[in-house]
């Protein structure tokens, strides 16, 4: 009985977040009539696409852990920029993404990520996986969600073209 108790709050407390919120959108003050026809034209009219925004994709070494650097639409990526060759993708989103949606070369889906940070590769804690990727091109895509398990509000999609090569020197 506790559990449907808290459920019930929580619902009434994000109903009226979401009241207020729609409500402060929709530039009324508190003096002014209650014209739901104007607040909804004026909630439409919010970029709502800018709170669900993947910032950047971020080359990660996951031998370290550490970001390398942007990934970049038409990029070269060395292999041996990597310690011991292992790399992943970072999502770099807004804060109020809760999921990204990542697919690699034709592939739908690829990965679903419900957990900062947002990785291409399986990641726990912080420790990236390395993402199995042949030499050659690729294409990544992340989409952005508000909620959990890619649900909910979808941004835009940021994809981006490369090429991953092995130049070693052999000095």
């Amino acid at each position: 009985m506790k559990n449907k108790k808290h459920y019930i709050q929580t619902a009434v407390v994000s109903v009226f977040f979401v009241a207020a919120f729609a409500f402060l959108v929709s530039g009324n003050t508190l003096t002014s009539n209650f014209d739901l026809e104007s607040q909804q034209a004026a909630a439409g009219d919010f970029d709502w696409k800018a709170f669900y925004r993947i910032e950047s994709l971020v080359l990660i070494d996951a031998s370290t852990n550490k970001p390398v650097r942007k990934l970049l639409d038409g990029d070269t990526v060395n292999i041996q920029e990597f310690e011991k060759g292992k790399f992943s993708i970072e999502a770099v989103t807004t804060p109020s993404v809760n999921s990204v949606l990542f697919a690699i070369d034709e592939m739908k889906e690829s990965r679903r990520d419900s957990l900062m940070p947002f990785a291409a590769s399986y990641e726990l804690y912080g420790n990236f996986h390395q993402l199995p990727l042949e030499l050659g091109e690729h294409t990544v895509t992340a989409t952005p969600f508000s909620h959990k398990r890619a649900r909910g509000f979808i941004g835009d999609p940021v994809s981006i073209s490369w090429t991953l090569v092995d130049d070693s020197d052999p000095l």
